[in-house]
């Protein structure tokens, strides 16, 4: 099937993915095409099928899974069914083995199992049986794919059905599914897929205009300060924890006579807005400071109190099960870098995490943001799983400040992308 063809079909179907989540029932013939949009639908029916595209065929040919031809009468299951299987055309299996790749992948192969993807394909346009996961496969959707994958957000599952927090929608929490649920969550995965090779591996998020204008203070200056600071964060990617990079001659003018003044306080009696040099001694040449100069862990520290800050003081924070996982692990990071205040910036790894800590991190965290490159962590300091908070739960300053920082950084992203993403806008 010619790219080309398959290109033009998702793109135009994407832009639909939000009239169709408002549809309850996958069974409905949906009226939302314009009449220009229904001619250029028109147009990319005509293009599948000179394409061979196999629609029609993997339903066996059933008289109620026809291509929605004139798009007048499509329906949600029909929407479903067209964005699975040009996905999984489109995107098929990549070659990149990371581990945020490998975990959809093997997602994939456990739901399109003989088994369950025969069975509905034979089903026609019934949207109502419901199958479940063979008693080996629930297990490991429940252990591997749903904690992972659905909960910490990566994959679209119940959203997409349901407006409420039933998590038992889509495949969801049960391991149950209909035909819809299925081949929707499949759709779901092969586009994560395509939406991992086309984003950065590093964000800015003054890149995103991810927020309007604040007027207020001081939140201002700490976005500010923020969107200033983060041009040195690949600067100091692999530099020795003693390297001290100086700020260049604007960033030293505006840091020194807004953000160190107005943000750190060294001259006023009241508590500092965010923690800089007080951290690490009542010496105003630690931290960013009056020098604007630092080592990793002196960066580090600024920005996550400064994303800390933004996200803790912002009125319209979106509170789920995502947003609560990763603030719950910023925080237990953030406590544990209190072992460093009033230590050497340029110590090395030697601090760890012990008992119900070092469990939580070895059994949830590390598996979930760290294997699947929610969170980065190792790849910013070295080449193997030890370097960030590794594996092995120790860590240096530099390190536990990046990661909660990394967590932070999230948080605050997250608030404001868009709970839908088109693959097609990223390219």
């Amino acid at each position: 099937m010619d790219r080309g063809v398959l290109t033009g079909c998702i793109q135009f179907l994407e832009k639909l993915y939000l009239r169709v989540c408002d549809y309850k029932d996958c069974n409905t013939s949906m009226n939302i095409m314009t009449d220009s949009e229904r001619l250029q639908w028109i147009g990319h029916c005509e293009k599948l099928i000179d394409g061979k595209f196999q629609f029609e065929e993997f339903f066996y040919r059933n008289d109620a899974m026809k291509l929605p031809t004139d798009g007048k009468n499509m329906t949600k299951y029909q929407y479903i069914a067209l964005m699975y299987l040009a996905y999984k055309e489109y995107v098929g299996i990549p070659q990149k083995d990371d581990a945020a790749r490998k975990k959809l992948i093997d997602c994939i192969r456990l739901c399109e199992k003989n088994q369950y993807i025969e069975f509905f394909r034979r089903q026609g346009n019934d949207v109502s049986t419901v199958y479940t996961f063979a008693k080996e496969d629930r297990i490991n959707w429940w252990k591997d794919y749903y904690q992972i994958l659905v909960q910490t957000g990566l994959v679209c599952d119940s959203q997409f059905f349901t407006k409420t927090k039933d998590m038992r929608f889509g495949i969801g929490i049960d391991g149950a599914f209909t035909g819809p649920e299925l081949f929707h969550f499949l759709f779901e995965c092969y586009k994560s897929l395509r939406i991992l090779d086309l984003l950065p591996t590093y964000i800015q998020p003054v890149q995103l205009k991810i927020e309007p204008e604040i007027q207020a203070q001081p939140r201002k200056l700490v976005r500010l300060s923020i969107d200033m600071l983060e041009k040195y964060y690949l600067r100091l990617k692999g530099v020795a924890a003693n390297q001290i990079i100086g700020l260049d001659d604007a960033d030293k003018t505006f840091w020194l006579n807004e953000c160190f003044e107005k943000l750190t306080r060294p001259s006023s009696q009241l508590k500092e807005i965010i923690v800089d040099h007080s951290f690490f001694r009542d010496d105003k040449s630690f931290g960013i400071g009056n020098g604007a100069k630092f080592v990793s862990s002196e960066y580090f520290q600024y920005t996550c109190n400064a994303y800390k800050y933004l996200v803790e003081t912002d009125n319209g924070y979106m509170h789920n099960e995502v947003t609560t996982y990763i603030k719950d692990c910023a925080d237990m990071c953030y406590a544990a870098s209190r072992d460093f205040a009033g230590t050497n910036p340029s110590a090395g790894r030697n601090q760890e995490f012990f008992g119900d800590v070092k469990e939580k991190w070895e059994r949830q965290y590390y598996p979930t943001l760290v294997l699947n490159n929610v969170i980065q962590n190792s790849n910013y300091f070295g080449e193997t799983i030890n370097h960030g908070i590794g594996k092995d739960s120790v860590y240096s300053c530099a390190e536990i400040f990046h990661f909660a920082r990394e967590c932070y950084k999230t948080l605050y992203i997250l608030r404001r992308l868009p709970l839908y993403i088109n693959p097609f806008d990223l390219a």
